[in-house]
């Protein structure tokens, strides 16, 4: 068969190879090939094209069909698709690979929070359980009055609790707890008032509903003589709990202090009428009403007080200074003779039961 190729391909003056250039001219002539077949050709083809090209003497494309069967192109193409083929089986290896990579990933990506919860909840509860022993010893070392300790134990507790991923609501109440006890620790231990108001705001913010955040922080101001401020503070109390006369009491107190004594009468008054248990309510009640002028109210709710409070040498003093002002000098005598009973030690009770003595010119005394 080879003798018979070589004396074909003699016509035209001796044995020759496809020209490179015969290659595209025969192409036009042939079927249609998958483009995976022209690339092979092209590949092998070539180099036995280029050295053939002095063969070819007469450039006649006339032998291409039969060269692409030659022995030598076969083993070639052999050859050739015993490497495509591992070449292909390796990249469907890598394929195969890179695939399931992006499988596992993805799978990671999208797992079920379930599987996630229990290392993310060892861990908040880790958080949570080291915030809440941080909390815990503050408060044992601000009953145990290591003051300043409990000042730094409570800033750690606080630095704790804004990291902490437990139940908001816990976490608000332990930080609105550490806040108030660290504001008053400043207010009263640093004589820091800055500080204080830093951390009762603080408190009021993480619990707007704090109210003796507000009662502290205003006694604090009333303290350092901001009785403005202090007043400002009682009335938000006063607003969050209507129903208690604390507040009131020291609305009455402040507006004492600014010169209000018709505000701090009416007050103390509401105080009184809202809780009679208090003993505080009815003596300032009196004291700030008789200081209004309002003497014989303030006789009348001393009167009551002291059938609630029968013991109290503070509500015999205050009506025997309304009776003295009213001018009923005996009544005067009695209140403030039981005030003494009560409290020998007040020196202003002796002095002024002296004067009634001395007013009816009674000398006994």
């Amino acid at each position: 068969m080879a003798s018979r190729l070589r004396s074909r391909h003699s016509e035209g003056g001796g044995v020759g190879m496809m020209h490179v250039g015969s290659f595209f001219s025969i192409r036009a002539i042939l079927p249609p090939r998958p483009p995976l077949l022209d690339q092979i050709q092209l590949f092998f083809f070539k180099k036995e094209a280029v050295e053939g090209r002095h063969y070819a003497r007469d450039g006649r494309p006339a032998h291409y069909a039969k060269l692409f069967f030659s022995r030598k192109l076969f083993a070639n193409f052999s050859r050739f698709s015993r490497r495509l083929i591992a070449h292909m089986r390796a990249t469907a290896s890598r394929i195969l690979l890179l695939l399931l990579v992006v499988l596992v990933v993805a799978e990671e990506k999208s797992e079920p929070t379930a599987r996630k919860k229990p290392g993310a909840r060892s861990k908040r509860s880790q958080s949570r359980e080291s915030a809440e022993q941080l909390v815990d010893s503050a408060f044992a070392l601000h009953q145990a009055g290591n003051l300043l300790e409990a000042v730094q134990q409570y800033r750690q507790a606080i630095r704790a609790l804004r990291s902490d991923g437990g139940s908001p609501a816990k976490t608000a109440h332990f930080m609105s707890l550490c806040a108030h006890n660290l504001a008053y620790l400043s207010a009263h231990e640093l004589n820091d008032l800055s500080e204080a108001r830093i951390w009762y705001a603080e408190a009021t913010r993480v619990r707007p509903d704090y109210f003796e955040a507000y009662h502290n922080l205003g006694s604090a101001l009333q303290d350092h003589g901001l009785f403005s401020e202090a007043l400002d503070q009682f009335k938000l109390e006063h607003s969050l709990r209507p129903d208690m006369a604390t507040p009131l009491i020291a609305m009455a107190a402040c507006s004492h202090r600014l010169g209000d004594v018709d505000s701090a009468g009416t007050q103390a008054s509401r105080a009184a009428a809202l809780d009679p248990s208090s003993t505080s309510a009815f003596n300032g009640a009196g004291w700030f009403l008789h200081l209004a002028g309002r003497s014989r109210m303030s006789e009348e709710i001393l009167k009551r007080g002291i059938r609630l409070h029968p013991t109290n040498a503070a509500m015999y003093f205050h009506r025997g200074k309304a009776l003295s002002d009213l001018a009923d000098t005996k009544g005067a005598i009695k209140m403030l003779k039981a005030a003494v009973q009560l409290e020998p030690t007040n020196s202003e009770a002796h002095l002024l039961l002296g004067m009634a003595y001395f007013t009816v010119g009674d000398s006994s005394m």
